[in-house]
């Protein structure tokens, strides 16, 4: 040692900036594994929220589906009914008037009928027992009159009308 220089020196000088350099290693490695374990969970985290946020969207995109074909079922039940109401409004617009006219030319035959029904009655019944010969006369020729006394109406003038 020529210059107060001890070779012990220069190696614990070596040895210690080793060891530094080793300990600055270990808490780098030890930094670098902690970043890289909160990167591995904050990456799990990222894709278990991405997976949960796809499942929420697909089932609220399933219940949209599922109340829209809701609605457009319940929408086409009430487009049906009222296809069927405007149906049985058309049939009743088309039956109506024929079956007005039907009691009509009912009401209208049973009236024109009348007095031949009347007359019939009375000549059956002038045969069957014996009646005033007078009043069944009297009958007939009020029905047959221009001004019918005892028939004086609808069906007297009809009477005359039809003859």
């Amino acid at each position: 040692t020529v210059f107060g220089c001890s070779s012990n020196s220069a190696d614990d000088e070596y040895r210690r900036l080793v060891e530094d350099l080793s300990r600055r290693q270990a808490v780098q490695q030890e930094a670098l594994i902690r970043q890289s374990r909160d990167l591995t969970e904050a990456s799990k985290e990222l894709v278990e929220s991405g997976a949960s946020a796809r499942r929420e969207l697909t089932e609220m995109q399933s219940r949209l589906q599922q109340e829209f074909a809701s609605e457009r079922q319940s929408i086409d039940g009430q487009r049906q009914k009222l296809d069927d109401e405007r149906r049985e409004i058309a049939t009743q617009r088309h039956r109506d008037p024929l079956v007005a006219t039907a009691i009509v030319q009912s009401a209208t035959l049973l009236i024109a009928a009348l007095p031949m029904v009347a007359l019939l009655l009375l000549i059956l019944a002038s045969r069957k027992e014996p009646v005033e010969v007078a009043l069944t006369e009297l009958l007939i020729e009020d029905v047959t009159a221009e001004k019918p006394l005892l028939l004086a109406g609808p069906i007297g003038q009809q009477h005359k009308r039809g003859a």
